[in-house]
């Protein structure tokens, strides 16, 4: 666990998309989990669930509302299908302020954006967390439908 009173200038990642191969984290899908037992510590290895790209995003997003400074910076890579692309569906936080989306463009169809967004505000509950989920998963199932359509060229 992250101690609460770390604070960071900037945070840059370029968080993975779960195109070819499904995001994951540590976790389970049960209710209760039980502790492990102190003989098998050593070696056991954690069960993992599925990370959906919007909860991936919108977790960057309320970390770094938590640890960043008040005027620092994040910036991370998004991917976009470039034909559906609009700017209302990129996460959002109401701490944060888009000040750069730059595109670098992968094929006809996609690209991806480097988004900065600098924290302008602190400790804002994030009201609208679970509509800014649902249109960022929306928006990577529509990429990732769209990538793989691509794909299928005839010969």
């Amino acid at each position: 666990p992250w101690r609460q009173d770390v604070l960071f200038d900037a945070i840059v990642t370029d968080p993975p998309y779960g195109i070819r191969e499904p995001a994951a984290k540590v976790g389970s899908n049960k209710d209760e989990v039980e502790a492990i037992p102190q003989e098998y510590q050593g070696t056991h290895i954690p069960s993992k669930v599925d990370y959906g790209l919007g909860d991936i995003f919108i977790d960057l997003l309320s970390f770094s509302n938590l640890h960043l400074r008040l005027g620092a910076r994040l910036a991370f890579w998004i991917p976009i299908n470039r034909e559906y692309y609009s700017i209302e569906m990129l996460p959002a936080h109401p701490c944060f302020e888009l000040v750069a989306n730059c595109e670098q463009v992968l094929s006809s169809h996609t690209s991806r954006r480097c988004l900065v967004f600098q924290k302008v505000r602190d400790g804002q509950d994030f009201q609208d967390e679970e509509k800014c989920r649902q249109r960022v998963r929306d928006m990577a199932a529509k990429f990732r439908e769209n990538f793989f359509k691509a794909q299928e060229i005839p010969c």
